[in-house]
Order: C-alpha cells, then structure tokens, then sequence
C-alpha cells in the first residue's frame, strides 16, 4: 500500500490559482456563479476566516457581483451605528494576524445593518441555530462585503438569503471552506476554483512552518525519495 500511494505522490499535490488568476477566470466566465475555495482560511479548521488575500484581488480587478464573508465584529458594529445608506471607510480583515493576508482599506455603501440568526435549512447540520450577531453589507464599487460580528462556517446558502442576497444570481462567491461549500453552493456553483492563499489551513503544506522536522519529505522536497523495507 505503501509504494502504490508513493507512485501516485504526485496526485495528492493539490491544484491551486493565484488569487489574481483566480480572479480573473472568475470573471471571464460566461456565466457564474463561480466559487473561489479559500481553504487557508478555513473557518471548520480554526482559521480566523478575515483573510484578505481574495478580497484585494477581487477589488483590484473591480469585480461587480462578487460575495465575500468577511469576520469582522467591529465593522459590523460601526456600520450598524452609521446605518444604510452610509459610507463605511475603514480598514477590514487581518485582525486576528497576518498569516492571512493584511488589513485591507476599504470605502463602501452600508446596505444592511442589522442583527441576524436564522435555522440551516440545507442538507448540512439541518435545523442548527446560527446566531451571526451583527451583520452588514458593505458595497465597495459592484464588491459585497458581508461582515459578521461572530464567524461563520458557509454550510449552508441561508446566510446569504436571509440577507436578500440570491447565490445563484452572482457572479463570484467566496467561501472559507474547504468542502463544507458543496452543501450551501454545489447545486448552483457554474465552476470553481481552489485559491493559493496564505492561512493555517493552506493545502499547499509548503505554506506552514515546520521546527522538527529531521528527514527530507515530500512535498515540502520534491527530491525526497523512500525505499520499501521488509
């Protein structure tokens, strides 16, 4: 067994895109929704789930009908004391560390702003009561940023519909998550895409810092090499 999975080492290698080129299939394609998997930043896997690396890209290239759900407790506080209609300017994500991607300046619209708890209707921890806490949408030119005040695992579409946002009607979705997304978006998601992002929970394991380890291994060595021993 173990030889048959050494011979196909390089199978488990897992195909990731760079968030810009991510992004820009993204918007390339015909019609969406199409789903960008930022697994580094996992929220099931205890990641901080405020990673900016796909949000700078996505505002970079100005992509209208984009979602991202963003942990943010105290913008969702601010938006909620500035309230619809205002401009929120500020600074989101990276609030836990940088292993995630920096803080990002954004300047948006407030398009909702208000407390939110809903029941999973999704074939995924069905009838589970999720208490998100304070919630808004910001709008950043055509980019809607969801920001909650507690995190959330993208389990399920109710957190998006319980905000009047259609899934199926965007363009691009983005998830922390590394398969729990299927449940919420399979059914709707044209494509998607498994971004290289930096996090904790990065599948490129290259990524991760290592303090003990004694012998070359692959992948982290592509010239690692093993001998069956009787």
């Amino acid at each position: 067994m173990a030889a048959a999975v050494w011979r196909r080492r390089g199978d488990f290698v897992p195909d990731l895109v760079p968030a810009g080129e991510a992004v820009r299939r993204a918007l390339a394609a015909p019609v969406g929704p199409i789903v960008l998997v930022d697994v580094a930043d996992n929220v099931g896997g205890g990641a901080a789930g405020d990673g900016t690396v796909i949000l700078r890209a996505l505002l970079t290239a100005g992509a209208e009908g984009a979602i991202v759900v963003l942990w943010a407790p105290e913008a969702a506080a601010e938006c909620r004391r500035l309230g619809v209609g205002r401009r929120l300017r500020g600074v989101l994500g990276g609030r836990v560390d940088h292993r995630h991607g920096l803080p990002i300046d954004v300047d948006g619209v407030v398009e909702l702003a208000q407390a939110v708890e809903y029941r999973r209707r999704s074939s995924y921890m069905t009838g589970q009561l999720v208490r998100l806490g304070e919630v808004a949408i910001v709008n950043a030119s055509g980019v809607r940023i969801v920001v909650t005040e507690q995190r959330l695992m993208p389990f399920d579409a109710d957190h998006l519909t319980v905000l009047g946002i259609e899934p199926a009607a965007q363009k691009i979705l983005v998830c922390k998550s590394a398969i729990g997304w299927r449940a919420a978006f399979g059914d709707v998601a044209k494509a998607h895409v498994f971004v290289d992002t930096p996090g904790i929970c990065a599948s490129d394991l290259r990524r991760l810092d290592y303090t003990h380890g004694q012998h070359a291994m692959f992948p982290l060595d592509q010239r690692a090499t093993w001998t069956r021993v009787e």
